[in-house]
């Protein structure tokens, strides 16, 4: 290709909106997985402790039952 129609060529890629979509769609998930990684960091202990008391409890039914 030569220089004269270069040019043109990456004007008009780096002005067009293709794979805008994607970039937006790629910005949200990272948003979303951040936002996952800190609801998980903030209440995971929380939510651990929640789960072990409910195993805890669903023990000591099946363990009192004949």
């Amino acid at each position: 290709m030569s220089r004269k129609k270069q040019i043109p060529y990456l004007k008009s890629y780096f002005l067009s909106d293709r794979g805008q979509g994607f970039t937006e769609y790629g910005l949200i998930l990272g948003a979303v997985a951040v936002v996952a990684i800190v609801v998980l960091v903030v209440f995971g202990t929380q939510v651990q402790g929640m789960h072990q008391r409910n195993a805890n409890a669903v023990n000591q039914v099946a363990s009192s039952k004949p």
